[in-house]
């Protein structure tokens, strides 16, 4: 709004008038006083006769015609602050370049509008935001608390000394704190993910070997559902990319349980490399259960879990994808989904090229 403090920082409309009136009065008076033939004692009488009347006519004609213009142009103004304050859905649109400083105003302030409506869309999306988290984080600690405080009454109320259930139950409230232990954990690297508190140590690694040696670790997970896990090397042994290893570990080795988990019997997980001059870019394509195209925007959402995925898991927290993506993005990449509802899912990723030895 800096061109109304600038209007509003100037003389006002008495003030201009006074000045004007007084410079045209003053000169019109001089005029007069050289071209009247009459004595020095008349010309002067006449030449502040006609000062003092040009003087206050002008003023009052000044000061009625700029005092007029305003408030034609602030009614503009006012018109459209109380349309926004009626209808602040509507779009709002510029007439177009402004003639003067007072129309610029008018300009000013439905920018003004427009900013002020995309901050309060933004502070809305955000509280929401914060309110679905909240009450995320909030069902999701109730489940393993409650079953933790529901094993230990048992016990205390007797439970201890049943020799049947004892250990059993103890048993049982050591899982619930280890899924406790594991939803904090996540939770805590997203935050420190989110607030830059978590550094990476960008080094050079071998891309390949990072991933034969989750596909070894986790190959036990595939063989109960009898998925085979490819990853085509296209006679590559090595492939150096500059990158966390320990991060990117933890990406590649969500992507491939998952791969798993929400995989077909007798399926497939296969890992491909694309060279992309600068960057590599690594592909992770299943023939699982796949997505739901209205599902895509929202499978690297905190806590969102997809339909097919409920029905086939109810362990998970819904962090995983969320975890994955701001792990790339930490690294300055991108990730993406592509998905066919029962046919399967491909996730992408770049990580930058390590430079030759």
């Amino acid at each position: 709004m800096s061109g109304l403090k600038s209007i509003l920082s100037e003389v006002s409309p008495k003030v201009l008038s006074g000045r004007i009136s007084f410079a045209i009065a003053f000169l019109t008076g001089l005029l007069f006083f050289f071209i009247n033939q009459s004595e020095l004692s008349l010309k002067l009488a006449y030449s502040a006769g006609i000062f003092i009347i040009i003087f206050f006519f002008s003023f009052f004609i000044l000061r009625y015609s700029i005092e007029r213009f305003i408030e034609d142009k602030l009614a503009v103004i006012y018109q459209t602050i109380h349309q926004l304050k009626r209808n602040p859905a509507k779009s709002v649109t510029k007439s177009g370049k402004a003639n003067d400083s007072i129309d610029s105003v008018n300009e000013e302030v439905i920018d003004w509008y427009l900013d002020n409506q995309k901050e309060i869309e933004r502070l809305t999306e955000m509280e929401q935001y914060r309110r679905e988290f909240i009450g995320n984080v909030s069902h999701e600690l109730k489940t393993p608390v409650f079953n933790i405080q529901g094993y230990l009454l048992t016990l205390l109320e007797g439970g201890l000394e049943d020799e049947s259930i004892n250990r059993k139950f103890l048993e049982r409230a050591e899982k619930s704190v280890e899924k406790l232990i594991k939803l904090l954990n996540e939770l805590d690297m997203i935050i420190r993910l989110d607030t830059g508190g978590l550094q990476l140590n960008i080094q050079r690694c071998d891309i390949v070997e990072i991933i034969t040696e989750i596909i070894d670790s986790i190959e036990y997970k595939a063989e109960r559902k009898n998925i085979k896990i490819k990853l085509n090397k296209k006679n590559i042994d090595s492939l150096w990319v500059m990158a966390d290893e320990d991060k990117i570990t933890q990406v590649i080795s969500n992507l491939l349980i998952n791969s798993i988990k929400y995989g077909k019997e007798n399926g497939k997980t296969t890992i491909n490399f694309h060279d992309m001059k600068n960057q590599i870019l690594v592909e992770v394509r299943d023939n699982g259960i796949g997505i739901k195209q209205n599902e895509l925007p929202k499978v690297f959402d905190r806590f969102y879990r997809t339909d097919l995925a409920r029905g086939y898991d109810q362990k998970g927290f819904g962090l995983g994808l969320s975890i994955v993506k701001h792990i790339i993005e930490a690294h300055g990449q991108t990730i993406h989904v592509n998905s066919t509802e029962n046919e399967g899912s491909t996730f992408s990723f770049t990580l930058n090229k390590a430079q030759k030895r």
